[in-house]
């Protein structure tokens, strides 16, 4: 009778833990390696030239983007262009960047990592010449594995 006891307890509380384990509310959760981000940065390009940074390509490595700013002293008018990302694996990034007269426009992402295409592959920051007149500087944040 103690075996026919025991078998049941375990029996039951299988059927408990089990039933506990409600369908939508299982949660996942993913701790990334904290990574060995760095800064790299242009220099600060004369007024309305274009400036580039970006992530070195190394060998047998791969390069992770996490973040990108640009930014740019205000400008004698307004202008747009397009900040682009080149060597992503999902292909070229491209972000709307809007120069208001007067103003000091700035751009700031930080997403999810986002891999570049290949390994051994550089990934670009560039923000292009500006018809405004001002100053800009672009950093991208990466980290290699």
């Amino acid at each position: 009778m103690k075996i026919g006891n025991l078998l049941c307890g375990v029996l039951i509380a299988g059927i408990l833990i089990a039933g506990s384990a409600a369908p939508g509310r299982a949660q996942v959760q993913v701790r990334l390696r904290p990574p060995n981000v760095m800064t790299y940065c242009s220099s600060v390009g004369s007024g309305g030239a274009s400036v580039s940074t970006s992530c070195p390509a190394a060998a047998g490595l791969t390069n992770y983007l996490w973040k990108i700013d640009a930014s740019c002293s205000s400008p004698a008018s307004t202008a747009s262009g397009v900040v682009t990302v080149t060597g992503t694996r999902g292909g070229t990034l491209s972000y709307e960047f809007d120069e208001v007269s007067g103003g000091a426009p700035e751009l700031d992402d930080a997403f999810p990592p986002i891999q570049a295409s290949a390994t051994n592959t550089a990934i670009v920051v560039t923000v292009p010449a500006i018809s405004g007149g001002g100053a800009c500087v672009a950093c991208a944040f990466c980290s290699q594995q």
